[in-house]
């Protein structure tokens, strides 16, 4: 149950802080840098779920070289696998918004998580 609920807990604010970077540096660079932006607000994000499910599941089960050993590596691979699918995923989005002529910044968003 300690492993689910750190997971939930990195996994809200881990992606929240992914989608809000994101969000905020497309409007700051006018939507240019799509790589840079992803790989940057991924690393933010996952950074941070990293240390909040990792602290909350193991801390006090290893020791404390363990749990940044754990955390670096977690993020390690993840920004391994971003760096991988970065460039497909910027091809797939400048694709789309040719294909549907469309490109959405979040200058209204509510980014509130809390606002029902």
């Amino acid at each position: 149950m300690r492993y689910v609920l750190s997971g939930m807990a990195g996994f809200l604010l881990g992606e929240f802080l992914n989608i809000y970077v994101l969000a905020k540096w497309k409007i700051k660079v006018k939507g240019r840098y799509f790589p840079f932006r992803s790989v940057c607000s991924t690393a933010i994000g996952q950074g941070f779920l990293s240390i909040i499910v990792d602290s909350l599941a193991f801390y006090g089960k290893v020791t404390n070289q363990q749990l940044l050993t754990m955390m670096f590596s977690g993020w390690a691979i993840k920004m391994i696998y971003s760096l991988c699918f970065v460039m497909p995923a910027w091809a797939l989005v400048h694709h789309l918004k040719k294909r549907e002529n469309i490109d959405v910044y979040d200058t209204k968003t509510n980014f509130n998580p809390f606002k029902f």
